[in-house]
């Protein structure tokens, strides 16, 4: 008597099969370490400079959050004009390239250039003056300096 194995099974059985081949070939995929895709419409750049006051080193795997932001938006979750992170690997001052599209920025409007330290997603530094970034020279860096954020914001 010739024994079946029903539909449902039979796909279980073969996926159960495969499914340690499939991690392994996942594992061995090339792993990215450079920052976000840049926006094509992106033309325009702002340089930054960040420092913070502190004497340490930051921890490993720390990470530099870079934003320009739109000052006269009431909505502060919609105020990013462009945004970029990078990974801390020195000694402060920390050198930052933002690529921006010159098509979103408005002569009229207030913006704001901020930074932040994260590890692991708590914030170790930020921002502590909302700086404009159009108002000095094309070619000298926005300086920043961040501090650690206050007990109430944690």
């Amino acid at each position: 008597m010739k024994r079946t194995i029903p539909g449902p099974v039979l796909w279980t059985a073969t996926l159960l099969a495969l499914l340690p081949a499939l991690l392994l070939g996942a594992g061995c995929a090339e792993k990215r370490t450079e920052g976000p895709a840049v926006d094509p419409a992106a033309t325009a750049q702002l340089r930054a400079s960040v420092t913070y006051r502190a004497r340490m080193l930051l921890p490993p795997r720390c990470t530099l959050f870079l934003s320009l932001e739109d000052l006269s938006r009431l909505d502060p979750t919609d105020r990013t004009v462009a945004s970029t992170f990078i990974p801390v690997q020195a000694a402060p001052p920390f050198p930052a390239v933002l690529r921006y599209d010159p098509a979103k920025i408005h002569q009229r409007l207030r913006y704001a250039l901020a930074a932040r330290i994260e590890l692991n997603g708590q914030v170790l530094f930020a921002g502590s003056a909302r700086i404009d970034p159009f108002a000095q020279p094309e070619d000298e860096p926005v300086e920043i300096q961040v501090v650690p954020p206050s007990k109430k914001t944690r």
